[in-house]
């Protein structure tokens, strides 16, 4: 390897030697002030709404398959939905609405509504965190029609930055997660005729269901 070259890559590593904290040598990262909201919860609905999501916040899990079912219906989506097989989504009791189909597993060809637990939320741009894992199934986020997030008002962050902290805390198998992708509103394109078409690269309804009252 050339002396030149060991320098630039030298010089990257350190760029990106720590997310918020300091690389050896170096200095912390500087968030801006719209990543230090007083109120990050109240910022990420704002946000993600701004980017096209529909938001709605529930007291506890209790009332999430109330949540689940009303945009259902709002959206003619029908009742059959499949959800992701992860530990937190286990915890809310679905048959508090026998009437939705609520199948666990990756979601499959044909199927409109995929629910997924996000890692976390970030506040300044309203984004979803989802990462992969050995009980997470993330092609439930891509596939189909619509993708509902359940995030946890405790798991909201200001930063990009914060988001991986998150996301070390949560590490259930191994670290650093084979995939982490944020979502930022529905799949949009405008590459043809500079017309904006929704959903053409995923889900064309993204609805982010906040559980907890953090931040009321």
């Amino acid at each position: 390897m050339s002396a030149a070259r060991s320098t630039i890559l030298e010089g990257i590593r350190s760029a990106i030697g720590g997310a918020g904290v300091a690389a050896s040598g170096g200095r912390a990262q500087t968030a801006p002030s719209r990543a230090r909201p007083a109120r990050p919860v109240a910022a990420f609905v704002e946000n993600a709404e701004r980017a096209g999501c529909t938001v709605q916040r529930v007291e506890d899990v209790n009332t999430v398959p109330e949540a689940v079912a009303a945009f259902l219906a709002r959206h003619d989506l029908g009742d059959a939905v499949r959800c992701a097989p992860e530990p937190f989504l286990d915890t809310i009791p679905w048959s508090r609405r026998s009437a939705m189909a609520i199948e666990t597993g990756v979601v499959r060809d044909g199927d409109r509504i995929a629910i997924t637990a996000a890692a976390a939320g970030v506040a300044e741009t309203g984004t979803l965190v989802l990462s992969s894992g050995p009980d997470r199934a993330i092609l439930n986020a891509f596939l189909p029609e619509a993708h509902i997030g359940i995030l946890r008002s405790g798991d909201v962050v200001g930063s990009y930055e914060e988001s991986w902290t998150r996301l070390g805390a949560g590490a259930d198998g191994g670290w650093p997660p084979r995939t982490v992708t944020w979502v930022t509103g529905p799949s949009r394109t405008a590459d043809i005729e500079q017309t904006l078409i929704v959903g053409v690269h995923g889900p064309s309804l993204i609805h982010v269901i906040v559980v907890g009252d953090e931040e009321a």
